[in-house]
């Protein structure tokens, strides 16, 4: 029996080629995109691939030089500039769309980020919009 299923370890190894660290966190950042508007902790996140959550921290470090956390917050401020430049939602409704809660914390998110408040980052938006036109 074990030399059955070591063979079938084989064959497996051979035909289904193993994905690597990168691609592995590639699931785990498009389930970031996807769930963006809850609240995901580095528990759940290191969950979806079976991982510890420490070294699944300090591995997602090592392949992409910051931690899962500072991704999420990237990823949902990135969505927050698409839907600022985009869409006519309320600030309330953005900052809740990208998982930050209460617009006063995505205020002070996005301004240590981008030097600016979301409103007034829509505004510069909508004034060079205005004059290109």
């Amino acid at each position: 029996m074990t030399g059955q299923s070591s063979l079938r370890r084989s064959i497996e190894q051979s035909v289904v080629p193993a994905l690597s660290a990168r691609d592995r966190f590639r699931l785990v950042i498009r389930y970031m995109e996807d769930n963006m508007g809850e609240k995901l902790t580095r528990q759940q996140l290191a969950g979806l691939l079976f991982l510890h959550p420490s070294y699944f921290n300090r591995a997602f470090k090592q392949v992409y030089g910051m931690s899962s956390i500072q991704m999420l917050r990237t990823l949902r401020l990135r969505r927050a500039v698409q839907l600022l430049e985009e869409s006519d939602h309320t600030l309330e409704q953005i900052a809740a769309a990208c998982g930050f809660g209460e617009a006063n914390y995505f205020n002070k998110v996005f301004k240590e980020r981008a030097g600016q408040t979301p409103g007034e980052y829509r505004n510069r938006m909508n004034l060079n919009r205005s004059v290109n036109e």
